[in-house]
């Protein structure tokens, strides 16, 4: 029962309920993270990667 009421929250309020820490408003964001983090831990400058669905 408790798993049917999180699908009813904002991908927000699931984030929350859960402890999410991040919270990507689309999955398309997940790629443009990856890259940022790889460069700050290749000490490089970030790269600005803009998701497909902007």
């Amino acid at each position: 029962m408790k798993n049917v009421l999180l699908e009813e929250f904002s991908p927000i309020c699931r984030a929350r309920h859960l402890s999410r820490f991040y919270i990507l408003p689309d999955p398309a964001y997940k790629q443009s993270v990856k890259q940022r983090m790889e460069d700050i831990l290749n000490q490089q400058n970030p790269t600005f990667v803009v998701p497909s669905t902007i």
